[in-house]
């Protein structure tokens, strides 16, 4: 049996939001709550027992999200006005936990392979973070709080690991 599973919360009002979500199995779960305008997430899953959990907050949060492959996991979370976050996970047990807060920040993660994972905390404004990871076991820890820093983080092979603190 097939298990795909979504979780998204956004925070709210209904005004301007527009949820949207894809491939799912009849057995998925998208629960939304809206508290805000103007948030948007998408998402596209395939393979078996991905999850994704998304909490948006403020108004103007977006969220797109494609899992291929099976038990990946994306944890989101936005607060307060205007992020943009892209996650593309390709492979198997790869996990994205990303919290941004604050204003106009955004992050792309892309992880292709298998258990690799990627913290990644973002305050302040107009912070930019992207990642790619190429290989398998592979972490990235990443914290940026800041107004208007840039971080590029690329990891290629087995067994890395990244830890960056940005002040």
């Amino acid at each position: 049996m097939k298990l795909k599973k979504i979780l998204a919360i956004v925070s709210g009002a209904l005004l301007g939001s527009i949820p949207y979500a894809a491939d799912l199995s009849p057995v998925g779960d998208l629960p939304l709550d809206y508290d805000g305008i103007g948030h948007q997430t998408t998402v596209a899953q395939r393979g078996e027992a991905n999850l994704l959990e998304a909490r948006q907050a403020g108004f103007g949060q977006r969220i797109w999200s494609e899992q291929i492959g099976s038990g990946n996991q994306a944890v989101l979370r936005q607060s307060a006005a205007q992020h943009s976050l892209v996650v593309n996970q390709q492979g198997s047990d790869n996990l994205a936990d990303i919290h941004q807060s604050g204003e106009s920040n955004q992050a792309s993660i892309v992880q292709v392979g298998s258990a690799n994972s990627v913290q990644l905390v973002q305050s302040g404004h107009a912070n930019s973070f992207a990642s790619e990871q190429f290989g398998d076991r592979n972490r990235i820890e990443f914290e940026q709080s800041a107004w208007g820093a840039r971080h590029v983080v690329r990891q290629e092979g087995n067994g890395m690991y990244a830890r960056v603190v940005q002040r």
